[in-house]
């Protein structure tokens, strides 16, 4: 078990894994802004992704299973699960949820999503401000406006991925 102690980060105050963490998230947009906002190609990608992995996984150990119990063995620092928790909850309102579909691989301000999903401008803010704490969804100012989208490729890939889920 790990003894690793988490000292907080000197730039964003965090401790050094939630900083990596953060610091990853942001690095990489490019696949969920060029994805033109279909949902067949989330779950294309996220099904791809996920061949990859096991079939790397499968040939590294030998078998997919051995693989995925390897990963799992040690149980993460406390910290991390709760962290874990707090995303599945920011995942857990429809509202979010719709928020989030209606911007993969696009951008919408307040007003736009506010029309799109026909609710409360201050519903859509309070979501948005839910999510962005959450680091699903970021923001850029675009002259009076602000612009959200998706934070990065994995909020993408969560989305995807939990709609092949369901859809099995």
């Amino acid at each position: 078990m790990s003894t690793k102690q988490n000292t907080p980060d000197k730039q964003s105050g965090q401790s050094a894994p939630t900083a990596q963490r953060v610091n990853e998230s942001t690095a990489n947009n490019t696949n969920a802004t060029s994805a033109n906002g279909r949902f067949a190609s989330a779950t294309a990608t996220a099904s791809a992704t996920s061949t990859t992995e096991t079939t790397n996984a499968a040939s590294t150990t030998g078998s997919a299973n051995a693989s995925t119990t390897d990963a799992f063995e040690e149980m993460p620092e406390e910290e991390i699960l709760y962290e874990l928790a707090d995303l599945f909850k920011a995942l857990s309102d429809t509202t979010r949820i719709r928020i989030l579909y209606l911007l993969l691989g696009r951008e919408f301000c307040v007003a736009d999503i506010e029309h799109a999903l026909g609710v409360s401008q201050s519903a859509v803010s309070h979501q948005l401000r839910l999510l962005k704490q959450a680091h699903l969804v970021k923001f850029r100012r675009d002259g009076k406006n602000i612009v959200y989208s998706l934070a990065d490729d994995h909020v993408y890939t969560m989305i995807a991925q939990g709609m092949t889920h369901i859809c099995e």
